[in-house]
């Protein structure tokens, strides 16, 4: 089972990676973005962990959030994302989703 977890909404966000329960990769956005406890959607920690899993969005059997309001949780529509950057940047098919 895959599972990408997600940290966002104030600051530091975050995401990591775990294979049956056991943590693969994890990083903070801050490390890839250069904004120091950046709180915005970890598009580029989302790429890291789907790259360094040879995984997309597509291959999740499951995604988590950590302590996030139910109101960010909805807006975190994940192929909106992909539309932007995730694709190009680590992985040229991190960000495939099925239509």
């Amino acid at each position: 089972m895959l599972t990408l977890g997600i940290n966002y909404g104030s600051h530091d966000s975050a995401a990591a990676i775990a294979v049956d329960g056991k943590l693969l990769f994890a990083i903070a956005e801050e490390r890839l973005s250069g904004k120091k406890h950046d709180g915005g959607f970890p598009v580029h920690a989302i790429g890291a962990t789907l790259a360094h899993a040879g995984a997309r969005i597509a291959d999740l059997d499951e995604v988590a959030f950590g302590w996030q309001q139910f109101s960010a949780i909805q807006v975190a529509d994940l192929r909106k994302y992909c539309a932007q950057d995730l694709s190009r940047a680590f992985h040229p098919h991190a960000c495939l989703v099925d239509p």
